[in-house]
């Protein structure tokens, strides 16, 4: 299997997201995922998969990173990840081993295939306000699709990978990239998104959507019987309009550069909002 790299690692993490949905469809009903006590996950976290916060890329990822954002009392475990499959093991075996743990981050450096899982609170000192940096790196729908949630509301994790790439990549553009999986719903469905972080914000994000108004003639849908959509949306810059995507299961079994930037009948809106006023 090939190795986790630069240009496919957003891709890898999808089918990885994926994954998790599957996890939690056994407590679908009406269109929505219940908690434990059976009442819709509108607030609160997805109980039935883990989070992820991933640092990728810049050649020396790990040291920039504890030079700058890793107390020195952080405690590191660096796993050789030379393909996918072993890339996958890694991350779920941590996550499903280190449950209880909260301050579990992940540095991959693309090069080496070397996944290193720092447990510690990261240093995220910035001297700029951050409500300023959360204004000027998020779109407006970025905690709701109707954009009615604040972007100043986001989670810990979220504000710390924001402000990480953020910081990594000044006074010049590094390379460096952060990466999440948010356990908190976006939207009714009751799943977190996935979201990728660069030097001016989101640079690209993939979440699933109930959508029974939609048919498989006018959309592909992750899964049909359910119907559930899988969104891909992708950033020039977080204030910028973009394209979003509707994926099938089919395109996340391609590379990246094919599935999500050919010209095709599933380019379906210009700005961030359309895709949820179909």
């Amino acid at each position: 299997m090939p190795k986790v790299n630069h240009q496919n690692i957003f891709e890898v993490l999808m089918q990885y997201h994926t994954q998790n949905l599957h996890q939690a469809l056994p407590y679908l009903q009406n269109g929505q995922i219940l908690d434990k006590d059976s009442t819709p996950l509108e607030q609160g976290e997805n109980p039935y998969y883990k989070g992820l916060y991933l640092i990728y890329d810049g050649q020396e990822i790990l040291e920039k990173a504890s030079s700058r954002i890793v107390r020195g009392s952080a405690i590191r475990e660096t796993t050789y990840v030379p393909t996918t499959q072993q890339f996958f093991q890694t991350v779920a075996a941590k996550n499903t081993t280190h449950k209880k743990d909260p301050d579990v981050v992940y540095l991959y450096n693309t090069k080496d295939t070397k996944l290193t899982r720092v447990k510690g609170e990261l240093s995220n000192h910035c001297e700029e306000d951050l409500d300023h940096i959360l204004q000027r790196c998020l779109p407006a729908d970025f905690e709701s699709p109707d954009g009615s949630s604040s972007i100043y509301d986001v989670g810990t994790k979220t504000a710390s990978a924001i402000l990480t790439a953020y910081a990594l990549n000044r006074p010049a553009d590094q390379g460096v990239r952060t990466i999440i999986i948010k356990k908190t719903p976006y939207g009714s469905l009751g799943m977190g998104k996935l979201a990728e972080f660069g030097k001016d914000g989101l640079t690209r994000e993939f979440y699933f959507e109930h959508a029974p108004h939609l048919s498989p003639r006018q959309v592909p849908f992750i899964d049909p019987a359910r119907k559930i959509v899988g969104i891909y949306k992708e950033y020039t810059h977080p204030h910028q309009p973009t394209k979003t995507i509707y994926l099938s299961p089919s395109d996340l079994s391609l590379p990246t550069q094919r599935a999500l930037h050919q010209t095709s009948p599933r380019l379906y809106s210009s700005t961030p909002t359309d895709a949820m006023q179909l």
